[in-house]
C-alpha cells in the first residue's frame, strides 16, 4: 500500500511542478521561507506599484519617502503653485512628494535642479532616509555627506542590510530592503537645553505615521490549528505569544509553531487589533524537513532517514518537551506516526528546548460520485473500499476544508469525477483537510506495476 501511495504521489508531484506559486516564495527544505520586501511594503501601504524594478529614480524614491512618512500625495499636490526646481513641474508624478520633502529639509536638490528621472544612488538614498527619520544633526556630527550619513544609519540601525558602493544604483528590491529596515527604527527629534542637540524618541515610523504596531513571537494558534491541547480559537483569531489578533487565520495555519513577525493596526475603540501582515521572523527559525521517500523508520522518537549518498542518518524528532501537530491538530505522536508520515517538519523557533514537530499524513483517494445538493463526496481507493466525506460548514463536530494544491480554498464544484484527492484527518477525526491535486485518473485503481511504474 505504501509503495502504491508513493508512486501515485510522485505522479501527482510531477504534475504540480508544472504549476507552482503562492504568497510565500522559496524554501530549501532546511531554511525558513524567503519573502519579498516589496510585497510586505505594499501590504503596509508603503510602496508605489509603478516603481521601476531595475533602477529606482530620484523622483520615485521621493514618493516612497512621503509614503513612509504617512503623507498621501493627494494631501500635498496643491501645496505650491510654482516648483522650486526648473526640471520639475506639476505634471511630474513626483512633484508633490519632492515639494513636501524639500519643505521638511529632507532633500535639497542641486541648485535649481532635482533630476527626478535620474536613478538614485545608494549614498543619496541613505541621506534622504537619515534626514526623513530626523538624524541629520547626528550625521553632520559624524562628518557629513556621505560618510557621516552612512555611519549614523548603521549606528542607529536605520539600515541593517549589506553595505553597497555609494554610487551603486538602487534596484526596487534593495530600495524596499532599506525602507523595511527604516520603518521599524526609532525616530529622532531635536533636544533643547541639553548637552546633545538631539534625542531618540520611543516611537517608530510605523507607530508615529501609520498607527501600526509590530510584535515578534511564536504563532501559538491560527484558525483551527493550535499548539495547545486545551485551547481552541475561532477562524478569525490568531495567537502570537500571549497576544490575540484578528485576521484571516486560515491562511496562516501552516505557520503555527514558527516564530513570526506580525504587523497590526493599533487598538481601535473596542480594543481590537487587526492583523495587516505577517511573516516568519528573519533568522529566528531553524527548519528540518523530510518527505516520505526519505523516511526509513523511527525508534523512541528518533527518526531514521536517508541522507546524501544513501547514508542512514538519525534525528531526535520527539521528546517529552516537544509540541506536536498531526495534520494540523495538537496530538500525542507515536513512532508509527513518524514512520508512516508523508512529511515531517521540525521547527526550532528559539524557545529553547521546546521544539515543534508537524506530521502530515495523507491518504490518496479518487472522487467517485458527487452530490452537490447535499455536499456529499464518495471516494474510492483501494479496490473495493469506499469512503464518504461530507463537505460543508463546521457542524460543531467536524470541520472540513477543501483547498487546491496551493492551499487556496476551493469550491465543492471544483471536484470532478475521477479527481485525485489527498485527504488528511486529525487523530480525533474532527478536522479533515482535502487537497484537490488537479490530477484526474479514470478507471478502478486495482493494482500497480512497479517495474513499469504505471497505474492499472
Amino acid at each position: 500500500m505504501k509503495c502504491f501511495r508513493r508512486l501515485l504521489l510522485l505522479l501527482i508531484s510531477a504534475a504540480l511542478l508544472l504549476n507552482v506559486g503562492g504568497t510565500f516564495a522559496e524554501t530549501d527544505g532546511n531554511a525558513e521561507p524567503k519573502h519579498s520586501h516589496i510585497g510586505k511594503l505594499q501590504a503596509l501601504g508603503l510602496w508605489a506599484s509603478d516603481v521601476s524594478a531595475d533602477a529606482v529614480t530620484r523622483g520615485d524614491f521621493a514618493r516612497l519617502m512621503t509614503a513612509m512618512l504617512g503623507m498621501d500625495e493627494l494631501q500635498i499636490e496643491t501645496v505650491a503653485d510654482e516648483s522650486r526646481f526648473s526640471d520639475l513641474d506639476k505634471e511630474n508624478k513626483a512633484y508633490a512628494a519632492v515639494y513636501f520633502l524639500s519643505e521638511k529639509g529632507v532633500l535639497s536638490g542641486d541648485g535649481d535642479r532635482f533630476y527626478p528621472e535620474r536613478p538614485i544612488t545608494y549614498d543619496e538614498a541613505v541621506k534622504m532616509l537619515v534626514c526623513a527619520l530626523g538624524y541629520e544633526t547626528a550625521a553632520r556630527e559624524n562628518g557629513g555627506y556621505p560618510a557621516g550619513y552612512r555611519i549614523s544609519a548603521r549606528r542607529f540601525q536605520l539600515i541593517r542590510g549589506s553595505e553597497h558602493s555609494g554610487t551603486a544604483q538602487l534596484t526596487a528590491e534593495l530600495c524596499a530592503e532599506m525602507i523595511n529596515d527604516a520603518m521599524n527604527a526609532k525616530l529622532m527629534e531635536p533636544s533643547y537645553g541639553s548637552e546633545k542637540a538631539w534625542s531618540v524618541k520611543d516611537t517608530t515610523v510605523l507607530q508615529e505615521y501609520h498607527k501600526i504596531g509590530m510584535v515578534r513571537g511564536v504563532l501559538e494558534a491560527s484558525g483551527g490549528s493550535s499548539l495547545s491541547a486545551k485551547d481552541t480559537y475561532p477562524d478569525d483569531i490568531l495567537l502570537i505569544g500571549d497576544d490575540k489578533f484578528q485576521g484571516d487565520a486560515k491562511q496562516f495555519e501552516k505557520y503555527v509553531g514558527y516564530r513570526m513577525e506580525a504587523y497590526y493596526k493599533l487598538e481601535d475603540d473596542k480594543g481590537e487589533r487587526a492583523l495587516i501582515y505577517m511573516e516568519p521572523a528573519a533568522g529566528a527559525n531553524k527548519i528540518f524537513e523530510v518527505s516520505e521517500e526519505k523516511i526509513l523508520g523511527c525508534e523512541n522518537g528518533c527518526l531514521l532517514y536517508e541522507g546524501e549518498g544513501g547514508k542512514t542518518l538519525r534525528k531526535q524528532i520527539c521528546s517529552d518537551k516537544t509540541r506536536a501537530l498531526f495534520n494540523g491538530v495538537y496530538a500525542e505522536i507515536t513512532d508509527e506516526d513518524i514512520k508512516n508520515a508523508d512529511r515531517i517538519i521540525w521547527i526550532d523557533n528559539g524557545t529553547g528546548n521546546m521544539p515543534v514537530v508537524k506530521i502530515d499524513s495523507f491518504q490518496v483517494y479518487v472522487a467517485d460520485s458527487l452530490d452537490h445538493t447535499e455536499n456529499i463526496l464518495t471516494v474510492r481507493f483501494p479496490k473495493g473500499e469506499e469512503r464518504t466525506v461530507e463537505l460543508g460548514e463546521n457542524n460543531g463536530e467536524q470541520t472540513v476544508a477543501l483547498t487546491d494544491h496551493l492551499g487556496v480554498p476551493a469550491d465543492f464544484y471544483a471536484v470532478k469525477k475521477n479527481s485525485v484527492l489527498r485527504v488528511g484527518k486529525s487523530k480525533d477525526g474532527k478536522k479533515v483537510s482535502i487537497i484537490l491535486t488537479g490530477v484526474q485518473k479514470e478507471g478502478v485503481l486495482e493494482d500497480f506495476n512497479i517495474d513499469e511504474k504505471k497505474l492499472m
